[in-house]
This record gives structure tokens, C-alpha cells and sequence, in this order.
């Protein structure tokens, strides 16, 4: 039926509930911190990920290894960069890196436009 997974990283602490018929939404949101843990590259059905209002200064690239992720929220944090693998990130629609302070690189935006995906900057 239902399988938790329990995940620290830093000074977070979430317990993600994921269900075979639901997509994942967990939200980090406002939670400081500064990484992911190595194992969210686990939660293979994640569609959703909320990582804004943090202190993130880099995003791992093992976030390609979620294959499912559509939208992707990573605004108000610390961010100098968007790294070119993001458009390895397959079912992307939605990115949003507003507030932070990086520009992504003109070929990226329009790899990732022509493929349909929204980035809000």
C-alpha cells in the first residue's frame, strides 16, 4: 500500500509518503537547507519538487536521475548557476530559478523552450 522513506539532510528532516498511483509532491520549502541527500535520486516517480526559500548554492547533477520530474522549483535560493545537464532532465515543463542570482546560458534556454518547458527567471 503505502512505503515511507525517512531522509535527513543538514537540518531538514522529511518523511515522504509514496503511493504507486500518486505522484510525489514533497516541499522542502523554507526548510535551510544547503544540500539534498544522495538517496532522493530513489523517489524514480517524483513529478514534483519543491525546493524554494532555501540556501541552496548548486543543484547536484544527480537530480538527473529523476526521470519523471515535470516541475521544478528552486527560486530564493543561493544559486550563481544553472547548470547545462538540466537539459538532460527529460520531462521538465516548469523551471523556476527567479531570485536567484544566475544566468543560464542562452543555448540551455533554448534547448529547453524548444522541447516546451517554461523557465521563469
Amino acid at each position: 500500500m503505502n512505503a515511507g522513506r525517512f531522509e535527513e539532510a543538514g537540518r531538514i528532516t522529511c518523511y515522504l509518503w509514496i503511493r504507486r498511483s500518486v505522484p510525489v509532491k514533497p516541499s522542502l520549502q523554507r526548510s535551510h537547507t544547503q544540500s539534498l541527500p544522495p538517496s532522493m535520486v530513489d523517489l524514480r516517480e517524483l513529478r514534483h519538487l519543491d525546493l524554494r526559500e532555501n540556501a541552496l548554492t548548486e543543484l547536484p547533477e544527480r537530480l538527473v536521475g529523476l526521470p519523471r520530474l515535470r516541475q521544478f522549483d528552486v527560486r530564493s535560493n543561493r544559486l550563481t548557476r544553472l547548470p547545462d545537464w538540466v537539459v538532460e532532465m527529460t520531462a521538465l515543463e516548469k523551471l523556476d530559478v527567479r531570485w536567484n542570482a544566475c544566468e543560464p546560458s542562452p543555448s540551455l534556454l533554448t534547448e529547453l523552450e524548444r522541447r516546451g518547458c517554461v523557465v521563469l527567471l
